[in-house]
């Protein structure tokens, strides 16, 4: 309380000498600064039953209206708001609450908008579509997205709202309204849906408008992602950012830092992708003010995790394709730590919940990566996300050498027109791995350059299509070409530590890179196919061998060419010849293989070349 309100509320003139006295008397009243008061508030609650004994509730009442008036002409609307609910004054709540969503005055307290609109009888609240829709923005900005109760709470005031303002035929509140719907329609799944609601509302709305423009057009930034036009969607993406730091919209800049990194992945740029997803994490950390608190907080006063999660789910990605999987588990757990009962979560190029299971296969526990796909097939929500399980337990029956599994997946899984380009580029290639298994080179070849065209922005996409028409080719015999073309690829792929995407093709990939070393004249190159390599050796090295590998991996290309022919049984002099050098040429090359590879004799080396998997 002040003076000023007391005067008001009382219809005295005397509040300032009268608070002071009370004060004096130290009768509970606490001086906040050089104006305002409180009183403890065990005191405050019984003056207030002294008073509705003495004035009545109509009374009591009255003097919120009283106080509710003051609060507004002071600007203070949030206690305005509270004194009217207090008076039962819905009208003059109504009007304060419209006020209060004006751009100067709402700071995107949802939690406490949403609590203020749920004590707002249903009648009055029909009237007032500004309210309706401001009730459905709080509670989708409030609970779980993905809920399918989510979207049945919203849906009322948010008809109610739409009906309104078309028949108001006001087009700027209509396009927030489809804006709002895009979004929650686009976290239950209905992504077409969600898409053509967006494009609608970026026609709807006035140029200039800022408020949901950013959530339209990063929506159509992921629609151009899922169709493959990486471009288009980086363009949408940043047009967004700009939509939303106007809008001061924290989720929804957060959002687009998330896709940007998606882009980057997409496009073969691990780096910057990593820069993108760290940028959310140092955001969401640093992010402390008003601003924070009203828009990264559920109504059950929880922090809004989803943003955290994508960004340790797009990381532990990047992770696993370098082949750090402890720190790709790790990242995956602290995700899981963050929300354990969501199984489902949004995932575009980066696995998601989906990722820990390439990683048990990737570590040779297969049966536990076929356990943990069931469980997610078994709660999928999706008929799209239980079709990327199916693929992924496919790609495991392939590695296996089961066929006949990964077969039935392939005469089941039919060409959905409606499925995005990037789905279906995930499905030829798996078609493809399938042919090749089948020793069907010519149609795996044929199926992929289908495939491959407008795929240039799409680098990560066309670094796995060219090293599956590699394995074609090496497995048509066609050793040269595929040798040329997993070349190519190393070259491409070296400055971003590219790993998992070698090392997932299995022991055809191993034999190819083995006979590109020859060929190798650039030591970074040649390093990278060493590290290569002995990852591959570990998958099935016994205990004692790892430095072995690493000398292995310093052999120069003629001492590996000497090696094979060592292994073969040739001697010395069979070996100068076929060089084309001296036998004492050769004599001094097999010392240095001796030394490099710690060992004294022929037997010795080629025990120890065939247990690296040297020839």
């Amino acid at each position: 309380m002040s003076a000023s309100l007391c005067d008001t509320v009382t219809g005295r003139n005397d509040s300032a000498l009268l608070l002071d006295q009370v004060e004096r008397a130290n009768l509970f009243l606490q001086p906040l600064d050089s104006e305002w008061y409180r009183y403890h508030p065990l005191w405050a609650t019984a003056i207030q039953r002294e008073a509705r004994r003495r004035l009545g509730e109509a009374g009591v009442q009255r003097l919120y209206v009283r106080a509710s008036h003051w609060y507004a002409e002071h600007d203070n609307l949030p206690d305005a708001i509270e004194a009217a609910f207090q008076a039962r004054n819905f009208e003059q709540v109504a009007a304060l609450l419209e006020r209060m969503l004006a751009p100067q005055h709402f700071r995107k307290d949802y939690a406490g908008l949403r609590r203020w609109l749920e004590r707002f009888p249903e009648a009055p609240l029909s009237a007032h579509p500004l309210l309706s829709f401001a009730y459905a923005e709080s509670l989708m900005f409030t609970s779980q997205r993905r809920d399918p109760a989510t979207r049945i709470r919203i849906e009322q005031p948010l008809a109610m709202a739409e009906r309104s303002f078309r028949t108001q035929k006001d087009e700027s509140k209509l396009a927030q309204v489809l804006s709002l719907r895009a979004t929650f329609t686009f976290f239950q799944h209905e992504l077409p849906t969600a898409f053509a609601l967006a494009h609608e509302t970026l026609r709807l709305q006035p140029e200039g408008e800022q408020h949901w423009r950013g959530s339209s057009l990063s929506l159509l930034a992921v629609e151009e992602l899922l169709a493959g036009r990486l471009e288009n969607a980086r363009l949408k993406a940043l047009e967004a950012r700009v939509a939303y730091e106007a809008d001061q919209s924290l989720p929804g800049q957060y959002a687009v830092l998330w896709i940007l990194g998606e882009i980057e992945e997409g496009q073969g740029n691990l780096s910057q992708a990593s820069q993108w997803y760290q940028q959310v994490l140092r955001a969401t950390e640093q992010e402390t003010g008003e601003l924070a608190q009203f828009q990264l907080t559920t109504v059950s006063g929880d922090r809004e995790t989803f943003f955290i999660r994508q960004a340790l789910h797009g990381l532990a990605q990047l992770a696993y394709e370098r082949n750090e999987l402890d720190t790709a588990e790790q990242l995956l757990s602290q995700a899981h730590l963050l929300n354990a009962a969501q199984t489902e979560e949004l995932h575009f190029l980066t696995y998601g919940p989906l990722l820990l299971a390439r990683i048990l296969q990737a570590r040779g526990q297969t049966l536990q990566a076929q356990e943990l796909l069931g469980r997610l097939a078994a709660q999928a929500h999706s008929p799209q996300f239980l079709r990327e399980i199916q693929a992924h337990q496919t790609r495991i029956a392939l590695a296996t050498g089961d066929l006949a599994s990964a077969q039935v997946w392939s005469h089941r899984v039919s060409e959905d027109p409606a499925q995005y380009h990037i789905r279906r580029e995930e499905e030829a290639f798996l078609q493809a791995r399938l042919s090749i298994a089948r020793a069907e080179s010519r149609q795996a070849l044929s199926f992929l350059a289908s495939w491959k065209t407008d795929m240039q922005e799409r680098r990560r996409s066309l670094f796995e299509l060219q090293l599956l028409e590699a394995l074609a080719y090496a497995a048509a015999d066609q050793q040269a070409e595929a040798r040329k073309i997993v070349l190519h690829v190393l070259t491409q792929t070296r400055s971003e530590g590219y790993q998992r995407l070698f090392l997932d093709e299995g022991q055809p990939m191993e034999t190819l890179l083995k006979a590109v070393v020859p060929q190798l004249q650039d030591l970074a190159l040649a390093t990278y196919v060493r590290t290569l390599l002995h990852a591959f050796a570990s998958k099935h090295r016994v205990p004692g061998t790892e430095e072995s590998l690493l000398q292995a991996g310093s052999l120069s290309p003629q001492e590996q060419r000497v090696l094979h022919y060592l292994c073969a049984g040739n001697t010395y002099d069979e070996i100068a010849q076929i060089l084309v050098v001296s036998s004492n040429t050769i004599k001094t090359q097999v010392r240095s293989i001796y030394r490099k590879l710690g060992v004294n004799r022929r037997a010795e080396a080629i025990a120890l070349a065939q247990q690296l998997h040297l020839l």
